[in-house]
């Protein structure tokens, strides 16, 4: 939440009849200026503050700018929905994965799937993955703040040059720091490794197992999926495992969920049915 003159608020789409928000006047094109005196920046601030709110500034569509109060209502942000649910739009990745599935992608789809998207607003709200790779201190810090948990990281490996690697981003920071990071402020992640063969497998799988496995309960599981390549795909040292490497990736998997469990209390690392 920022101070109202900073940001023009957010467009209502729609209110659910007979809800409390309609009654108290809210409507469709409606724009939410204000909750009690600061601006929401998008559905996240509206689904956290609402419920409390002593009063809403408000502009109609005719450019009316209306200040309601609330009188104890409690209003349910579940009954409104926005125009935008993130203003602005999704924030896009900065790195340069040769393995991206949107790259894999054949031409001539709606717009909205070729975004390459890496927000943590949508890891948050929709459960997306995100790479920790184009956040500043204000997004750490809103993080923390709002207890935006659990994240979904893709973390692919835990070895700093591998994971650049896979990356394509020479400028990547390391995984491990954030995600300490993360949990200092109880954020709780659930991870992902794309498992890319002669890369990040083998004793690099094992490697980011053990250290993720380290930061339980920050770090609640991984997950562990093959690549997926398409014949729109464009690669150079990115390929699919084998039959025989994807066993021995299951097997990894088997033999750390049956140390883990006993430690832990849970599976913590969980190979997907394609692999």
């Amino acid at each position: 939440m920022v101070l109202t003159e900073a940001l023009p608020g957010l467009m209502v789409r729609s209110v659910e009849p007979g809800s409390a928000i309609e009654r108290f006047g809210v409507q469709p094109g409606d724009r939410l200026l204000a909750i009690d005196g600061l601006v929401p920046r998008d559905v996240i601030d509206l689904q956290l503050e609402l419920s409390e709110a002593r009063g809403l500034t408000i502009a109609r569509a005719d450019g009316q700018r209306v200040e309601l109060r609330t009188d104890g209502q409690i209003l349910d942000a579940a009954t409104l929905t926005l125009a935008e649910a993130v203003r602005g739009g999704i924030r896009e990745c900065n790195n340069h994965c040769e393995f991206c599935f949107i790259r894999g992608l054949p031409p001539g789809l709606r717009p909205s799937l070729y975004v390459f998207d890496d927000d943590y607003r949508y890891s948050f709200l929709w459960g997306n993955f995100l790479t920790l790779t184009n956040l500043d201190e204000a997004d750490w810090a809103r993080i923390g703040y709002q207890r935006l948990s659990p994240l979904n990281v893709s973390v692919h490996a835990t070895d700093p040059a591998v994971r650049r690697t896979l990356l394509n981003n020479r400028h990547a920071p390391e995984i491990l720091p954030q995600l300490r990071r993360l949990a200092g402020v109880g954020i709780r992640v659930n991870a992902q490794v794309v498992l890319c063969a002669g890369l990040n497998d083998g004793p690099v799988l094992e490697q980011t197992i053990d250290e993720l496995a380290n930061l339980y309960p920050g770090v609640q599981s991984v997950s562990v999926v093959p690549v997926g390549l398409t014949r729109y795909s464009r690669v150079k040292n990115i390929r699919r495992p084998t039959a025989a490497e994807a066993a021995r990736a299951l097997e990894q998997c088997e033999h750390k969920q049956s140390l883990l469990r006993p430690r832990v209390g849970v599976g913590f690392v969980y190979a997907s049915d394609e692999l």
